[in-house]
């Protein structure tokens, strides 16, 4: 791989991970009104592709 290559995609990685976008701050957002163990569904949920999105919400309905 060349150097600029990978410096080009190190600086892009790091911009992407130290500034705070949308799905951070629902992440933090969540985080602080439910709790931690509340909030993994946030990230455990959509990277599990066997599991269908609308049976969790349909099961909670009181969920925001």
């Amino acid at each position: 791989m060349e150097t600029s290559l990978l410096l080009s995609m190190a600086g892009f990685a790091l911009a992407m991970s130290i500034t705070p976008g949308p799905v951070n701050l629902v992440a933090l957002g969540s985080g602080a009104r439910h709790g931690f163990a509340a909030s993994l569904r946030h990230v455990v949920l959509p990277s599990r592709p066997d599991i269908p999105i609308g049976g969790p919400v349909a099961a909670n309905p009181g969920c925001p």
